[in-house]
């Protein structure tokens, strides 16, 4: 995407003549908004959020030295070069302190103009490249840690993750990273990076600044379908679109959950629509979570695994626990554990049975790992809890 250019000049013609004469398109920017005093320029340039203002520094209402002070408190501030006439060389020196890139002399040498263009341009480029690895780093640490220090500027907009899995094949490994590397695109506004988090695991992260990005979902969908056509057995998942990127990880964790029952759906690539779809199509997904708790609250203290409960259903063991976490928002395993520690408080407090027949009776053949989880979950151990009470 090529970077914004604003031009200010109180002048029509001047405006005309930067805006027609320069190669702006050769030197990847476009013009993308004009005006004819500072005043009116600092509202489009707060609207428009442009890379770089030309700027001429005599002007009406609010003259460019007055405009390039306002420009530097702002939370995005562009790069400012000033066009001044030789009786304003002092002013333009005073621009330098309040960050101006450059400033060239009236009448304009229109190639000396294109060479500062050029070198702010270039400036601009790196620091493009600066700020995109740096908020790749940002989202990685996210993605990883939990956590990151995220600039504030850049953590309201939409953001969505795209997990895909293959075969431990090197070559197709090669071939599904060569494609991304071809296809993602980086700019200020809108970024796609691919983040290989696991051996056979690759992470794409789709972080626009603009909130509700149109199309976005569908967007997702395409290069997801574009990659699964051209990669054989890619299994492929994209994460629901966030507002902020503190919920990034939560697409991610959706995506990652979603690749769990790849193998049981038909979707070639799994949205969250297609995922909710599938359920519809296997009786209503609340009925049958329903029917696993009950069991889950009558058999608590058999011996049973996640196995047996997702056969109780006829779903798939992977089907079963993406679903089960998805309805009751915790684990199989963590509910399973929760019913159990709760009804050995309950005999604890009520009965004279020793922790070994506790165990027993709430589904534990080992004391010893009984007393583990017990004192995981409780915080203290069974006879400590006894006491307590």
């Amino acid at each position: 995407m090529p970077f914004k250019v604003f031009i200010v000049d109180d002048e029509p013609i001047i405006v005309k003549s930067l805006a027609h004469i320069i190669n702006w398109q050769g030197l990847h920017c476009l013009v993308a908004g004009t005006a004819e005093n500072g005043r009116q320029a600092l509202e489009g340039i707060k609207a428009i959020e442009p890379d770089l203002v030309l700027s001429d520094i005599r002007m009406p209402v609010m003259n460019g030295l007055e405009l390039l002070k306002e420009i530097s408190q702002l939370p995005r501030r562009p790069k400012v070069i000033l066009l001044s006439g030789y009786d304003e060389f002092e002013y333009a020196r005073e621009g330098i302190k309040y960050d101006a890139s450059d400033y060239i002399l009236k009448p304009i040498d229109y190639d000396e103009l294109e060479e500062c263009l050029s070198r702010v341009v270039r400036e601009l480029e790196r620091l493009q490249k600066y700020r995109q690895e740096e908020f790749k780093r940002q989202i990685h640490d996210l993605l990883t840690l939990g956590t990151a220090e995220i600039d504030q500027n850049l953590r309201q907009g939409t953001f969505a993750a795209m997990v895909m899995e293959w075969d431990n094949n090197a070559e197709k490994q090669d071939a599904i990273w060569q494609w991304i590397s071809e296809r993602v695109e980086h700019n200020e506004r809108e970024s796609w990076f691919p983040f290989k988090l696991h051996p056979t695991e690759l992470t794409i992260v789709y972080a626009s600044q603009m909130a509700n990005s149109s199309g976005i979902k569908q967007t997702l969908k395409q290069m997801a379908s574009e990659l699964s056509a051209c990669c054989n057995e890619l299994r492929i998942a994209v994460g629901k679109a966030v507002s902020e990127i503190d919920q990034l990880v939560e697409s991610y964790g959706q995506a990652k959950e979603m690749l769990k029952a790849k193998p049981f759906l038909k979707a070639t690539v799994i949205t969250e629509e297609e995922f909710e779809e599938e359920f519809k199509s296997r009786n209503n997904p609340g009925d049958l979570i329903e029917k696993a708790v009950d069991y889950l609250d009558d058999h608590f203290y058999e011996d049973i695994g996640i196995e047996q409960v997702a056969g109780k259903i006829g779903l798939s063991v992977s089907y079963f626990s993406v679903l089960f976490k998805q309805q009751t928002g915790v684990t199989f395993l963590d509910y399973l554990t929760d019913q159990r520690v709760k009804h050995a408080c309950y005999l604890l407090k009520n009965s004279n049975l020793k922790t070994n027949e506790i165990a027993g009776k709430v589904g534990y053949t080992d004391q010893r790992y009984f007393s583990q989880v017990f004192k995981k979950r409780v915080q203290m151990t069974p006879s400590e809890y006894r006491k307590s009470k």
